[in-house]
This record gives structure tokens, sequence and C-alpha cells, in this order.
């Protein structure tokens, strides 16, 4: 096996701190859903973005709600060793996500109905999410103990929202979409066999999209997409012949 497989998780506990920092590296740059600089909207951010709906709009009655969802995701990943005394280790691949969404509920506005100032639906809305990317990551040691890692990773990302509320608007379709390259470098020091330092830098986006809480034509607008820069300092100390790590 090369020296840059993974391996499962009970391997990798047998392995130097150093070698289980690079591991998680490499993963969280194949794994986007579990990335935190490379990622999808997570279920909080999904959350906030229902949320973000007027305070004069929340707090409808809602009846008859139905909620389908079809998921598919692969990745193929490699990895291996180059260099004289495999000085770099390698990981590299593909990433497929693809979803799809359906969420049905009808609406009952009474305490609006003396004004008319919202007007119950039927909503019968439609989410289609498609993201493609492909990604590297490559680590050098210098010596035994000091050692820099970097990646980068295309991400081509694609929405689609349908909003179908029945008599209040007639259907709409939002389409969103985003193509980007990412990166991420970081430089690893092993002090001793107990204590390991580094320091990484990274970018990394969520796309545009909307908000599904739709209750008037007014809210049919997209919330802007993010993009961010992070940097980290950090150590991984072990104590107690290993029984203990911080």
């Amino acid at each position: 096996r090369a020296r840059g497989d993974l391996g499962v998780d009970g391997d990798l506990e047998l392995q130097p701190e150093r070698d289980r920092h690079r591991h998680h590296e490499a993963r969280q740059l194949g794994r986007r859903q579990r990335d935190q600089f490379f990622r999808r909207p997570t279920d909080d951010q999904q959350d906030r973005r229902r949320d973000a709906v007027p305070a004069a709009d929340r707090g409808p009655d809602q009846h008859g709600r139905a909620q389908n969802h079809d998921q598919q995701q692969a990745e193929l990943q490699f990895t291996g060793t180059l260099g004289e005394r495999d000085r770099i280790d390698w990981t590299t691949g593909l990433f497929y996500f693809s979803s799809d969404s359906r969420a049905y509920n009808t609406t009952e506005f009474e305490g609006f109905a003396y004004s008319n100032s919202l007007q119950n639906f039927v909503a019968n809305d439609l989410y289609g999410t498609d993201n493609k990317s492909v990604f590297l990551h490559v680590t050098y040691d210098f010596t035994e103990r000091l050692g820099v890692s970097g990646g980068v990773r295309y991400t081509d990302e694609t929405k689609e929202h349908t909003f179908d509320h029945f008599p209040a608007f007639p259907r709409r379709d939002l389409a969103f979409g985003d193509s980007r390259t990412d990166w991420k470098a970081s430089v690893d020091f092993s002090l001793t066999d107990d204590v390991f330092l580094y320091a990484q830098a990274a970018t990394g986006f969520t796309s545009e999209s909307a908000t599904p809480r739709i209750f008037t034509i007014g809210q049919l607008r997209s919330l802007a997409g993010e993009e961010l820069v992070s940097f980290e300092i950090g150590s991984k100390l072990e104590f107690l012949d290993n029984r203990l790590r911080l």
C-alpha cells in the first residue's frame, strides 16, 4: 500500500500525529461536504436561509405538508508517493453530488383575511442542485520534522428553484450557478514526537441561492453567495504515553 493511502480509521490511529493531520487534510479537500473551506451549504446554513424572511411574514398556518428528497453522491480518489525516499505524498480525485427535492403545503392566513394582505395558496416547490469537482492535494517533506502541503480544487455548481404558489402568484423558475477554483496551503513542524505545530490558509465559497420560504412575490429574490479566506494556527499535543491528546 502506498504511504499516501488513507487506509481505515483504525490504521490511522497507529500513525504519527503528523501523518494523521495530513491524511485529515486530504480527506477534507476531497470530501466537500465535510470541509470547512470547500463546501456546499450545510444544514445550519440552509436553516438560516429558510429564516431569512421578513418578520411580518413569519408564522402562517401551514397544512397538508409533504416533502420528498432524492440524492446521489460519488467520489473517486487516488493516492500515492513520488520522489527520493517518498518525500512527496499526493491525493487526487473527482467528486459528484446531485439532489432533487419537492416541498408541498397549503396555507391559511386567517389573521390577515380581513385586509386581504396575504392570500392563501397551495405551494408545490422544487429544488435541484448539481456539483462537480476535481481536486489535488500534495505534501512535501523537507526533513523528517518539517513539511509543507498544498491543495487546489475546481468546483462547478448549478442550482434550480421552482416556486409554484397557486393562486398567489404564477410559477416562477430561478436558476443560479458558479464555478471557481479554491486553494489551501499549510506548513507543519514536529517539535518533538509528542508536539506537532501547523499553520494554514485557505479560500472557499458558497454559491448564490434563494430562501425556500416564499409567501409573497416580493420575496422572490436571490441570496448573495459568500467567499472567504481563512487562516489557522494550531498545535496537536500528546501526553501520558499517547493517552491524552490536546
